[in-house]
């Protein structure tokens, strides 16, 4: 029987799936909304290991929470995030969850 964990897209595509996997939790960073930023990676597995993230909103106002862009740079071994601002609503904050699959 499979106890991974499967996450899905909008249009329910699998994009993570730990149940052939080992996963590799990091951690997890509180992001304020605020402003942008990355984080670079001391080590990183390497090899074929994807990078994974899960964000999650700690509050909302009038029912807007605009999730930041996430982009993971191999390379680099950094994860960026940039917010997205709309009009007159600004993000909110979020915990980002990671590690590697």
């Amino acid at each position: 029987m499979l106890q991974g964990i499967q996450v899905r897209d909008e249009t329910s595509n699998i994009i993570l799936d730990t149940n052939d996997s080992v996963v590799q939790y990091k951690g997890q960073i509180t992001l304020s909304g605020e402003t942008d930023g990355s984080l670079v990676f001391s080590s990183f597995p390497g090899g074929n290991a994807k990078f994974f993230y899960i964000t999650i909103a700690t509050t909302t106002t009038n029912g807007n929470a605009f999730h930041p862009r996430v982009i993971w740079n191999p390379t680099t071994k950094t994860v960026s995030w940039t917010f997205i601002r709309r009009g007159l609503d600004q993000p909110q904050p979020v915990e980002l969850f990671y590690g590697f699959v």
